[in-house]
């Protein structure tokens, strides 16, 4: 239909025209928003009052040859800002929903005649699973036939973020076919099923046709969908698009209630850009503040674009060589160019005054964010000057919404995976062995790489130091044992694992050895050794001094030396070895059975646990 005659007449105040147009236009209307919702009154309502919008603001419209692509912008921000308010509640759409043709004006003889009825309720089960997020791209894609420059200004993204998420919507959908007995070569004739039975007319149905180039989003976004994560933090552009779900606060950080699922959005001055020039760090707590963290780093480039030159997702840490275009996926996260410890704004006054006291200041300040809860994202920037910006709130419900949340890769950007076997694995085993004094030392454990692992493969250490103590770290309990295997002291979780690397928090081991040692008030001191690619950092305990030696490149401990302060200590020294290949003594790694039935002590050790060892006095 040419809608332009009468949005020309209905612009001029002619009624008749508009009521044309409104009727014209409502079937249309009702099977693009039916597409995505897939809930009847619901797109009935979306329906009736994007009409209504469009009765209110038609005088705007400036093009009338770009009337459908306007009022469907309208319709699209209805349903993305529904699903803002509905994000802490909403269930999912029910797998087994089946269509009532009334509802799109048409006769339920034609419709059924389209394809068997249960034809039908597999493919409109299958679409049911996905994200209405991702619906919204295969409607765009596949029934308004828009390309993908169109979709990512809709979507208020780049166009390779469009792609991405098209690829994504694509797999979630061939898997969602392949739980039903369908072959991945289905996938066309899905959406062409899909098409018809939700076509607001049989006319408008025998039009539907879904070809390969309509489906094909490139190689690159295909690579990219592979490789990225559905947990990316939105992008400031994305974020800025979203108006109407966005809440500025001034001052400081709003504590969502507990059992919430909110995201908060801190902004705080720069900690980012180490050579002075403008830029912009992010910090997201998927779980909580003191868990996992994940770091972008934006630098801008000459036209004063802002592009991100090192990132990390929930499986793997990613690194921009502008001059090369290249995207790197590395073994290691971030760390600071001059080993300087990365401060996060999260980082209570405590902890920062004694690094301060220990490194001295930062170029740049730092703002404490105290906030509770998950999905915290924190956008630490600065302007040329240096200068900050007040820290501001902002309450963002579908911030980790898919269309949100894809991140603006760099176009045409190769990709290279330089990681080893065991980091493509995302987890690995590992040993420990040596002595403390008289005492030898053997243990076992398993370490998660990434934090997206730590559910599948927890992190646990089994540790025994001769006949002196032998210790269980199971991530939910942690159990010494004296030398006649009695149980003399219950910790949280993980408590044997401060001193050592966990590199699933996000942060490298160089980092979180030395902020170990600080929450602990042990001085320490890094030595660079450039040329074997290793770094040692010095930890001043009570009654030791810890050694440790870090392979910067595959982000772990190999050595830990301890030299006693005094004659009372015991030297020592602990050698780590990891698991690149898993081979047939993966048998010998005994993983110890979650306990739940001890109430763990509250008092934690810290890296003194090391020092404790070294005295005996654990």
């Amino acid at each position: 239909m040419d809608y332009t005659a009468l949005v020309e007449q209905a612009r001029g105040g002619n009624r008749q025209a508009m009521e044309a147009l409104a009727e014209g236009i409502r079937g249309r209307l009702y099977a693009y928003v039916y597409r995505i919702v897939l809930r009847e009154h619901l797109a009935q309502d979306i329906t009736q009052e994007t009409l209504l919008e469009m009765f209110k603001v038609l005088g705007k419209l400036q093009q009338a040859d770009r009337f459908w692509p306007w009022l469907r912008a309208i319709a699209f921000n209805k349903i993305r800002r529904h699903h803002s308010k509905l994000k802490q509640h909403r269930q999912a759409v029910e797998a087994g929903y089946s269509v009532n043709p009334g509802d799109y004006e048409q006769s339920e003889v034609g419709l059924t005649g389209i394809v068997a009825d249960e034809l039908r309720q597999l493919v409109l089960g299958a679409m049911a699973e996905l994200k209405p997020s991702q619906r919204k791209v295969l409607t765009m894609r596949c029934y308004e036939d828009m390309d993908y420059g169109d979709i990512a200004q809709l979507m208020g993204c780049s166009e390779l973020s469009a792609r991405v998420a098209f690829c994504r919507a694509k797999k979630s959908l061939e898997r969602a076919l392949s739980r039903r007995g369908f072959h991945k070569g289905f996938l066309v004739t899905a959406l062409v099923v899909f098409g018809k039975i939700t076509a607001p007319s049989e006319a408008a149905a025998a039009t539907i046709s879904i070809t390969a180039a309509t489906t094909s989003a490139g190689a690159t976004a295909g690579l990219i969908a592979f490789a990225g994560s559905k947990a990316a933090v939105v992008s400031i552009a994305a974020a800025g698009a979203v108006a109407a779900g966005v809440v500025l606060m001034p001052g400081g950080v709003d504590t969502p209630a507990p059992g919430s699922d909110k995201t908060l959005v801190a902004t705080s001055r720069s900690i980012g850009a180490e050579d002075g020039h403008a830029g912009e760090s992010w910090f997201f707590y998927p779980v909580s503040p003191d868990g996992p963290v994940m770091i972008r780093r934006f630098e801008r480039d000459d036209h004063g674009q802002l592009y991100a030159c090192s990132w990390q997702d929930d499986r793997a840490s990613y690194a921009f060589d502008r001059g090369r275009n290249t995207i790197s996926i590395n073994n290691y996260p971030v760390y600071n160019s001059d080993l300087s410890v990365m401060r996060l704004p999260t980082d209570g006054p405590a902890l920062t005054d004694f690094l301060t006291a220990v490194e001295g200041p930062m170029s740049r300040g730092v703002d404490y964010v105290s906030a509770s809860g998950r999905g915290l994202l924190v956008i630490a920037a600065t302007g040329h000057n240096g200068d900050g910006r007040r820290a501001q709130i902002i309450r963002h419900y579908n911030v980790l919404d898919e269309e949100y949340s894809m991140y603006q890769w760099p176009p045409g950007a190769a990709l290279v995976d330089n990681r080893d076997v065991m980091h493509r694995r995302g987890w690995t085993y590992f040993r420990v062995s040596g002595r403390i004094g008289e005492d030898v030392v053997n243990g076992t454990g398993r370490l998660p790489l990434a934090c997206g692992l730590t559910a599948e493969h927890y992190p646990w250490l089994r540790l025994r130091i001769g006949n002196t103590y032998s210790i269980i770290d199971d991530a939910s309990r942690a159990r010494v044992f004296n030398g006649r295997d009695e149980l003399v002291g219950i910790y949280a979780g993980l408590s044997f694992f401060e001193g050592l690397p966990r590199p699933w928090m996000g942060l490298h081991v160089i980092d979180s050895i030395r902020r170990d040692a600080a929450l602990a008030g042990c001085r320490f001191e890094t030595e660079n050794s450039s040329d074997t690619g290793r770094v040692q950092v010095k930890v001043a305990c009570h009654g030791v001094i810890l050694t440790y030696s870090i392979d910067m490149e595959k982000d772990l401990v190999t050595s830990i030396t301890l030299t006693p302060r005094d004659t009372s200590g015991r030297p020592g020294v602990l050698s780590f070895s990891y698991m690149q290949e898993m081979d047939e003594t993966v048998g010998q790694f005994e993983t110890p059975g979650q306990s739940i039935s001890e109430r763990p002590q509250q008092t934690r050790l810290g890296i003194l646990w090391l020092d404790k060892c070294a005295g005996a006095t654990l």
